[in-house]
């Protein structure tokens, strides 16, 4: 069983949080984001909290 502090993810997970992370950093514009995710730009913006309404934590 993990300790705590630590989760356990998939690659496809940890490849799609690299995604987002460099979209909120400012690396990735959230259009290309949403192209390589197959999501729509408006739900990238949502999951990157870049509307200023709703921030979301984390995609499922």
């Amino acid at each position: 069983m993990a300790a705590p502090d630590t989760i356990t993810m998939k690659m496809q997970e940890v490849d799609r949080l690299k995604v987002i992370q460099a979209v909120v950093d400012g690396l990735l514009m959230p259009w290309k984001a949403a192209e390589w995710l197959d999501l729509s730009r408006q739900q990238i913006e949502r999951s990157c909290g870049l509307n200023g309404k709703f921030r979301q934590k984390w995609l499922v």
